[in-house]
């Protein structure tokens, strides 16, 4: 197995509810049978692996340095692309391939800032503030390198390539995440 997190631990608050129970009982049951954990940074605890004297077969954790896709395409002629001045402020929204409904982001902006977004099942629109991108018609370490700050659900992809940028992040906080 090769992740920073799990399922299991994610839903751990939710044990209170007898069928949420039994999906988490089975999630880590899952996780059980895997004797190798290549453990990536940013983790969370990994209950399938993190008491060996009470399991019943060795299991191996191998930590790895940060795994992270580099831009293919420099900052400035990301931003050229889309008509941004490299003096602009820009913000990364990232929903990790959620729909972002009907959010106004272009009120929630400030005034000297330019937002794009990645967004699932969108054609690309274009106003003077907001640049909405389909999800698969861009590399996102592309759009990451050429932004301030990202905001938003993000996974290990967009947080280690942040990392690499040596951007900011801002995120939500949810409680009883459930998609």
């Amino acid at each position: 197995m090769i992740s920073n997190f799990v399922w299991d631990f994610i839903y751990s608050e939710m044990r209170d509810n007898p069928h949420h129970q039994k999906i988490i009982s089975s999630i880590t049951s899952m996780y059980s049978a895997a004797d190798y954990l290549i453990r990536l940074p940013g983790d969370t605890p990994i209950p399938s692996f993190e008491n060996q004297d009470c399991l019943s077969k060795k299991k191996y954790i191998f930590d790895v340095p940060l795994v992270v896709r580099l831009a293919q395409m420099p900052s400035p002629d990301v931003r050229l692309k889309y008509g941004i001045l490299l003096s602009a402020k820009v913000l990364l929204i990232s929903f990790g391939g959620h729909d972002i409904g009907a959010w106004d982001f272009e009120k929630l902006l400030p005034r000297e800032w330019i937002a794009l977004i990645v967004a699932p099942g969108q054609k690309t629109v274009q106003s003077d503030r907001l640049i909405i991108i389909p999800d698969g018609e861009v590399f996102v370490p592309d759009l990451v390198g050429a932004c301030d700050i990202v905001l938003g659900k993000i996974g290990y992809g967009t947080c280690s390539e942040g990392k690499a940028f040596l951007l900011s992040f801002t995120n939500f906080y949810y409680k009883f995440i459930v998609f």
